[in-house]
């Protein structure tokens, strides 16, 4: 439990003067002091009890004040320990110092100097309670998602459930199982998703706040209307890692809250304080915003000193820094953190970043800073700590080397390692020799040139148990989590998937080679019997030769899917009048007896995916192949409007039939009786879709086929 920052102060003294001791008593802040016969006595009241502060008189007898006050130390390791010096020297005040004094007075004068230890010990007191009322805070909102008398959810970067909490779980009817990896659109009623589809995108796109009411569906049936509280948490590169949202019924009051609504207002980031210290260091100046961001007046804080808003570590952290600027090979400028105590006694962490007043020779005018709160800021970083440890991947964050400087807690439950015993080791130790050389070179071209990401990577990572498991991994920018520096390596398991590609390949391999070896030799069969056959036996041993060319042909093609779909799209950019004028030349000499026309005025740069050439010769080959007529035409048209560039493809060949139109039209509807081939049209629409377009067939009065192709406009 706290001490309340006003409670009176209570001190134990040892080896100090009684005249002291009643100066000390008799201060208007004062407390009560409790003396100790020596510090042995001193010592076993610390351990019943924690006095707010420990006076200690300098030097005790023996020379035991170092001893004692390392054993305060040892006992209670923030205690505020202020020691009274009667004798003082550089050499006592070291010795304190490197003991762990918080601070010292020099009594050596006629009269104590009351004053300036009732100061001393009221800052020291005031700072020990704020961070023990701190530490205390932080460990209240360790508990507050689980014991939040609101619903809490945790959300993906997706915007899907990741965690409830159990009075979530009373309000929605599900439970935390059965709502993990689901949309939010499953609890969300039908007439209200448009406006909190937008309210996801923003979050989405952006770190910030969004409230929204709208009606929730209870796995029940019930219908209820909630309001919610949900802030995005994003990582230093400004994407999002995951969404927190709280929320409450508010069915019975929603007439009251349109009225409240009405009157919420956003409270919007002020500007950065401005101070100005002269060479004594008082405040000469301060803007409106640091006056502000402080809570005192403008006429306090002009001419007094920065104790009026800091404590003694923090003034001390300052001087240093102070110290670096002025030294000659120090920097312009120096940011460092430093915790603020308001007017009104709350303590602030603010980000001050401080240069040195330009001046003439070698005397020193003052200096000039900017103070930024950042306590909110410090808090995200913390709620996205709590994320990287929750996370269902393996989060690392590794130095230049590729030794781990960070584990995250996954790495047990997927890979059986404890998170502690990976740290400082390699990471390629836990690689699979045969990938280890790829990922080193994949990291160190990352890490030296200007790459602002590690482009998504695959490798074995060797298990507790020795087996190996398949890993995805990629990496973002240098990141500086709290108490942690490096690069961020986020790795996901992907040995079922593997193993899935593994199978499907060699399938795919055999039935490929088996239906191969078979239709040649049935193909054979059917040319030995044509030759050697006459009438309808040859007639039919023709059509077998024909089936079996389409069927490899069909087979081929086959191929070329699956090789395109293992391949991750890429996309370049073309002259499409270029590209259509060579395919034309191209293929007008591979089919003399078609007549293949393009109508494309003007050079059109469009940015597709590979193999889009292959599409579009797909289309035109097509045409005239399946034209059995005696003069096949095809003839390719392009157009361009400011949303996009439409290529038709039109011929004079037969009707395609409604089956295999529906490889276009309506793919959905294919059902395990589909009997279309189609695979040419499913590969063009498959290469098509990679370039973002959309393949259609238009229906025109003319006979033929006539099929367009839509593409984005590049300067849309």
């Amino acid at each position: 439990m706290t001490t309340p920052a006003d409670a009176p102060i209570t001190m134990l003294a040892v080896g100090v003067q009684r005249a002291v001791i009643a100066s000390v008593e008799d201060g208007e802040a004062a407390g009560r002091v409790e003396t100790a016969a020596d510090a042995d006595a001193a010592l076993a009241t610390l351990v019943d009890r924690r006095p707010d502060c420990v006076l200690v008189g300098v030097p005790l007898p023996e020379d035991a004040t170092t001893t004692f006050i390392e054993r305060v130390r040892t006992q209670h390791s923030t205690l505020p320990v202020i020691g009274v010096v009667s004798e003082p020297s550089e050499s006592v005040v070291q010795e304190l110092l490197a003991a762990g004094v918080t601070e010292y007075v020099d009594t050596s004068g006629e009269q104590p100097p009351t004053s300036v230890l009732l100061n001393r010990i009221e800052n020291a007191v005031a700072a020990d309670r704020a961070q023990r009322v701190a530490a205390q805070q932080e460990q209240t909102l360790k508990h507050f998602f689980e014991e939040s008398p609101l619903g809490a959810v945790q959300w993906d970067e997706s915007f899907r459930f990741e965690r409830i909490n159990k009075r979530a779980e009373a309000m929605l009817g599900y439970t935390e199982a059965e709502l993990t990896g689901e949309s939010w659109e499953r609890i969300v009623a039908e007439e209200d998703r448009e406006h909190v589809g937008a309210a996801v995108e923003n979050l989405l796109s952006a770190d910030g706040g969004v409230h929204v009411v709208n009606k929730n569906v209870h796995k029940d049936g019930e219908v209820r209307i909630y309001k919610w509280h949900n802030r995005a948490v994003t990582n230093p590169d400004g994407t999002v890692q995951s969404i927190f949202s709280k929320f409450h019924d508010v069915t019975e009051s929603i007439e009251r809250k349109s009225e409240l609504e009405k009157n919420e207002t956003i409270i919007e980031a002020l500007t950065d304080g401005i101070y100005v210290l002269d060479a004594d260091g008082r405040f000469t100046f301060v803007n409106d915003e640091f006056v502000e961001l402080v809570g005192y007046d403008r006429e306090t804080i002009i001419g007094s000193t920065p104790s009026l808003l800091k404590d003694a570590e923090a003034i001390e952290r300052a001087e240093q820094h102070l110290g670096r600027l002025l030294s000659s090979e120090g920097p312009e400028t120096v940011t460092f953190e430093v915790p603020i105590q308001r007017a009104d006694g709350e303590t602030i962490l603010c980000e001050d970043q401080m240069a040195v007043l330009p001046y003439d020779g070698e005397e020193f005018v003052g200096s000039v800073g900017t103070l930024r709160d950042i306590t909110e800021q410090r808090q995200r970083e913390h709620r996205f700590q709590a994320l990287i440890e929750e996370t269902n991947d393996i989060i690392s964050v590794v130095d230049t080397d590729g030794r781990f400087q960070y584990q995250s807690p996954s790495i047990e439950r997927i890979l059986g390692h404890s998170p502690a015993d990976t740290i400082g080791e390699l990471a390629w130790e836990y690689i699979h020799p045969d990938d280890r050389d790829g990922v080193k070179t994949a990291f160190t071209s990352w890490v030296t040139t200007d790459q602002t990401s590690l482009e998504s990577i695959e490798y074995r990572a060797r298990h507790a148990d020795g087996s190996w498991r398949w890993m995805e991994a990629s990496g973002r920018a240098h990141t500086e989590t709290p108490g942690v520096s490096g690069y961020l390596i986020n790795s996901r398991e992907i040995t079922a998937r593997k193993e899935r590609q593994q199978q499907l390949a060699l399938f795919d391999r055999v039935l490929r080679h088996n239906l191969r070896n078979d239709m040649n030799v049935i193909r054979g069969s059917a040319d030995t019997i044509q030759e050697t056959g006459s009438g309808d036996v040859a007639w039919l041993a023709g059509k077998i030769q024909k089936m079996c060319n389409k069927l490899l042909a069909t087979t081929e093609k086959q191929r070329e899917i699956t090789q395109l779909l293992r391949e991750p799209p890429t996309q370049s950019e073309i002259d499409l009048q270029t590209i259509l004028h060579e395919v034309q030349s191209r293929l007008q000499s591979t089919h003399p007896e078609a007549t293949i026309r393009v109508d494309c005025e003007t050079p059109v740069r469009l940015q597709v995916g590979d193999k889009f050439v292959y599409a579009l010769e797909e289309l035109i080959t097509n045409a005239i192949i399946h034209n059995d007529g005696d003069d096949p035409s095809v003839t390719v048209t392009v157009e361009q409007t400011a949303e996009q560039v439409r290529i038709t493809v039109a011929d004079n060949g037969p009707r395609i039939s409604e089956m295999e139109r529906d490889v276009i039209q309506h793919p959905e509807n294919r059902s395990p009786l589909y009997h279309g081939s189609g695979l040419g049209l499913w590969l063009v629409k498959l290469i098509v879709s990679r370039s973002g377009g959309t393949v259609q067939f238009v229906e025109t009065d003319e006979d033929g086929n006539t099929i367009a192709v839509s593409l984005p406009h590049p300067a849309a």
